[in-house]
């Protein structure tokens, strides 16, 4: 079952609730420089699909923004188009995600976004951990025995990133299209797992 959404809003509260039922609870503020004439406004455009354990979205804000979040509770991987995010999660390291480096979340760890730069499109991939775990289960043929971390950047230039990047732009973009293969009645939708 596939489920689409399309939101504008220049209100950032409405971006924030949006952000909320799509993905997590969030706090969020506008911290654009020069907000005077030469400062770009706040204009958060979201288009996002779920196809089962996943939520895609192509997410942009127009205006930069700082974000807060709590525990994801999912695995998260952010795949920017244009524009670079900063980030952080828990005690780790800063990082940078860029149209040739994508950075992945865990579940545990509270997550800043100390900037997502007003210029930044990204496709935002969130995956339910029950759903990756089963999977990894399935492949491994038994259950792992410690818990799953991944590791925090994605190289999207060259292999196995660069094809799932190409994947998941291709989901964000249907995402954004009425008559995409998300809301066809033929479509396959997700892979079925026997967790």
């Amino acid at each position: 079952m596939t489920g689409r959404t399309t939101f504008h809003t220049g209100d950032v509260d409405e971006a924030r609730r949006e952000i909320a039922a799509r993905f997590y609870a969030n706090f969020m503020d506008v911290i654009e420089e020069g907000g005077g004439a030469g400062g770009r406004r706040f204009a958060a455009h979201f288009d996002t699909v779920r196809y089962g354990p996943l939520v895609v979205g192509d997410m942009r804000c127009g205006a930069d923004v700082r974000m807060r979040f709590g525990d994801l509770g999912a695995y998260h991987v952010n795949v920017p188009l244009t524009g670079r995010l900063e980030l952080r999660q828990g005690r780790g390291p800063a990082l940078v995600a860029t149209p040739e480096c994508g950075t992945v979340l865990n579940p545990s760890g509270c997550v800043v976004v100390d900037r997502w730069a007003g210029d930044c499109r990204v496709v935002a991939v969130k995956v339910e951990a029950a759903a990756l775990r089963c999977r990894l289960e399935e492949l491994l043929g038994q259950v792992p025995r410690r818990g799953l971390a991944l590791a925090s950047a994605l190289d999207l230039t060259h292999g196995h990133g660069r094809d799932w990047a190409a994947l998941v732009r291709r989901l964000a973009a249907d995402a954004g299209d009425p008559h995409g293969l998300a809301g066809h009645p033929w479509s396959p939708g997700p892979s079925r797992t026997r967790c």
